[in-house]
């Protein structure tokens, strides 16, 4: 936790360490061309006959010492944990550098201008105090300024590495409870298979070790291949083929694309599994149905699924919700926000899902 906490606090905007060196130097050197103008004059100091680049160069070395007091030194070291201190410290060294800067004005002005006394070159500077305590108060405060966006950085990253481990630990939790469901149902398909299908026994053995090889092991990616996806759907719907025997009527379509893409992994199988899961048992066979239909276009997958149910044999208010829908929510959310689109609802004794995702690209 400290190793963290510190590199959040590291005064740097870019990552690269040399990269924040050249911004600051070429942003320094813009401002000494724009004050070290020959049009320019400050006090006793003159553009025309280049003196006034000494008034530049030393309160250019006030400015970047009130500037990297703050960024670099005061402020990571005192403004988190002692906020106080940390004013009053900031206060104290603005008025520091305030009062060097006007003596500096004061001395270069009588011994190395055109004043002829040290009283004289100081009564011009203090005459000038407040403009040079505005012009130093600015650096002041883009120095504590300049953390700004560092926190925003900051805070950036700590939300996506929270986010990044809930949506390991949704992740996991989703595997964890679809795993145990398939492999019941697919050993209980293999089992009624044995004595009289044996060759389509051994193939539906294949199929569910392909199944849960995949949950198991190929989805912990962040982002996992369409097909092998699809491919996964294909397996789980077979297996429950099996299971359902000529009880239903199931079409699907499935998308076919020479371009490669990639989503998150195990997104659309809790959406289907709820089909078969709810799916009605009717005498005739024609009226029990699920159609699945899978399409890309534009970079984004839509799924549109539909199963019949028995409204008076079901707790229809159970169909819409449950865990494993709850949690695809969840995740559709936190990786997609407002990207995708999900509507859940039942019309003329179906229930209807229709999902629509962005599609990320495999160059």
């Amino acid at each position: 936790m400290s190793s963290t906490t510190s590199s959040s606090r590291r005064p740097f905007l870019f990552s690269n360490f040399w990269g924040d060196w050249v911004l600051h130097v070429a942003i320094w050197s813009l401002l000494l061309l724009i004050c070290g103008y020959p049009g320019w004059d400050w006090l006793y100091f003159s553009g025309g006959d280049g003196s006034l680049w000494i008034a530049v160069l030393y309160g250019f070395f006030f400015n970047a010492l009130l500037f990297y007091g703050n960024a670099f030194f005061l402020y990571p070291r005192f403004y988190h944990r002692r906020r106080q201190l940390f004013w009053i410290l900031s206060i104290s060294w603005l008025l520091i550098c305030q009062g060097g800067e006007v003596l500096i004005d004061g001395a270069f002005g009588s011994f190395l201008i055109r004043a002829p006394k040290l009283s004289a070159a100081l009564s011009l500077a203090v005459g000038a105090f407040w403009l040079t305590l505005l012009i130093n108060s600015i650096f002041w405060g883009l120095g504590i300024a300049y953390h700004l966006p560092l926190e925003l950085i900051r805070k950036k990253r700590e939300h996506r590495s929270l986010l990044q481990e809930k949506l390991e630990a949704e992740l996991a939790f989703l595997r964890a409870q679809i795993n145990p469901h398939s492999l019941f149902n697919g050993i209980n398909s293999i089992y009624h298979l044995i004595d009289q299908q044996p060759e389509q026994a051994k193939q539906t053995l294949l199929q569910l070790s392909e199944l849960l090889r995949y949950q198991l092991y190929e989805c912990r990616k962040e982002y996992i291949d369409l097909d092998k996806e699809l491919l996964n759907l294909q397996n789980y719907i077979s297996l429950e083929e099996i299971r359902k025997g000529e009880n239903a009527v199931i079409r699907t379509a499935f998308p076919f694309s020479k371009e490669k893409f990639e989503l998150a992994p195990l997104l659309l199988i809790p959406f289907i599994e709820n089909a078969f899961k709810h799916l009605s048992h009717f005498p005739n066979q024609k009226e029990n149905t699920i159609d699945l239909s899978l399409n890309v276009k534009n970079e984004r997958l839509s799924l549109h699924l539909a199963n019949t149910f028995q409204e008076k044999s079901q707790d229809t208010d159970t169909l819409d919700g449950g865990i494993g829908l709850e949690n695809v929510r969840r995740r559709l959310n936190l990786i997609y926000g407002k990207q995708h689109l999900l509507k859940i609802h039942k019309q003329d004794g179906q229930f209807k899902v229709q999902l629509e995702i962005p599609l990320k690209r495999v160059t």
